[in-house]
């Protein structure tokens, strides 16, 4: 009778110890997680912010009535100028800026110097250099123009080579007008007969 009672009463426990655990539990997971009221405020209201219809404001964000005409104080007249400034730009002629990078028309004279140390602006463009004849191949074809700031390659080309230069012409003082190349090396080439002259 005794073990029997004793086994009864031990179930009774753990019946009780399971129902303990269960409420326990469902206690917790029902328990109030979300943060508190005042928490959520935010959120409620601009909930109900983007519910309702949205009342008219001016061009500054300042609420105004609906019936309210907007006042001509909060017009803008600066946006207005500022249009008119960039239509007025878009229909003017190039700036001078425009005008002085576009290249100067007709040959132009410059030193050996200057035309080695800007060789790419001046690269496709006809140049006048002045200087002497250093050194001359023996068709007249081709020299080396010495101008005292450096020496550049000239080579007779074309028509030009129908007026080549006289071989006694080594330590003249000779002008040039060809058009300043890069490549295979910087150097000028004259294309016309009167490409050249002994000043």
């Amino acid at each position: 009778m005794s073990r029997t009672l004793a086994w009864i009463l031990m179930g009774a426990a753990v019946v009780s110890v399971g129902i303990a655990v269960t409420v326990g539990l469902g206690l917790f997971r029902g328990a109030d997680t979300s943060p508190p009221a005042h928490h959520n405020a935010p959120i409620a209201a601009a909930a109900a912010a983007s519910s309702a219809p949205s009342a008219p404001t001016s061009d500054v964000g300042v609420p105004v009535a609906a019936d309210a005409e907007e006042p001509a104080v909060l017009q803008p007249h600066v946006e207005r100028e500022a249009t008119t400034e960039l239509a007025g730009e878009e229909t003017t002629p190039a700036s001078d800026t425009a005008v002085a990078g576009t290249p100067p028309l007709g040959p132009v004279a410059l030193t050996v110097w200057e035309l080695a140390s800007a060789g790419v602006e001046y690269a496709g463009r006809e140049v006048v250099l002045t200087g002497r004849v250093l050194s001359l191949c023996i068709r007249g074809c081709q020299l080396s123009l010495d101008d005292g700031t450096g020496v550049m390659p000239v080579e007779l080309v074309d028509d030009a080579l129908r007026n080549t230069i006289p071989l006694r012409s080594v330590g003249r003082q000779i002008e040039i007008t060809g058009v300043f190349r890069l490549s295979p090396r910087p150097h000028v080439t004259v294309e016309c007969p009167d490409g050249w002259r002994f000043p």
